[in-house]
């Protein structure tokens, strides 16, 4: 009885957006899900390892080490959206499953989305922060010692890499290629429950937990509300886009 409930309950969140009419569309398989997970660790691997190894044998400067770490960002980037793109080429994967379809003037509805969900996943950031840190919050990484050594280039390599790059491939993978095969799994709600916490757990930064899953949470309300990638890579953006600003504007 309880599960018919859930089962009709998210057949009514689905009915709300309209998502009935996409029950026919395939779903993403395990192996598919899979092969898109070993391209980007092949990526990841390769990509970083290539560079540590080039900057242990190189002996580079410090000011070079961070030049060199900005590149690779951008160049790994580019790499995973390649990857997760020939994935779905080689597997025959309709780009509707995985969430790429014409925007629809219902995307229209993130202007006032994106600032409403930023609100709220800084809301849930300094409560966490408050509660467990007295409102000081630990340093993460060492990015503020990086950026004030990056010349024009690599300030712009990072913010091309951090905002626009990153984004793509990332809501690709997380709302495209993870999201398709979970909904083929689970009800709504599970999907965007798990999509959220994979999200926050592949970041691997335990302090920002609350913080990435409420952003994951919201990505994933932006993949159910309008039926594809884009409002999540919009806020995805936004997001990535603005600490990069200020982090270079503030440093």
């Amino acid at each position: 009885m309880r599960t018919a409930r859930w089962r009709l309950g998210a057949k009514k969140l689905d009915n709300l957006v309209g998502m009935s009419n996409l029950r026919s569309t395939p779903h993403v398989t395990g192996k598919q899900l899979f092969l898109a997970i070993l391209a980007l660790l092949f990526v990841l691997i390769l990509g970083f390892g290539s560079y540590i190894v080039f900057a242990l044998t190189a002996g580079l400067s410090g000011e070079e080490v961070t030049q060199t770490i900005v590149w690779s960002i951008l160049i790994v980037s580019v790499l995973a959206l390649l990857g997760l793109i020939g994935v779905a080429y080689k597997c025959k994967i309709s780009w509707s499953s995985l969430g790429i379809v014409k925007p629809r003037l219902r995307l229209l509805h993130v202007l006032w989305q994106i600032p409403v969900l930023f609100l709220g996943i800084l809301a849930v950031q300094t409560i966490f922060v408050f509660l467990f840190f007295s409102g000081n919050p630990p340093e993460t990484n060492s990015s503020s010692k990086m950026l004030p050594h990056l010349g024009a280039g690599a300030k712009i390599a990072l913010i091309f890499a951090t905002a626009i790059i990153t984004p793509l491939w990332e809501e690709l993978f997380f709302r495209g290629f993870l999201w398709s095969y979970l909904r083929g799994k689970f009800s709504i709600i599970w999907a965007v429950l798990l999509t959220a916490v994979i999200f926050a757990l592949g970041h691997g930064i335990p302090v920002l937990l609350p913080y990435m899953i409420s952003v994951g949470l919201c990505l994933s309300y932006l993949r159910w509300f309008h039926q594809s990638i884009w409002g999540g890579v919009l806020l995805h953006m936004f997001i990535n886009g603005l600490i990069s600003l200020l982090g270079l504007l503030v440093l």
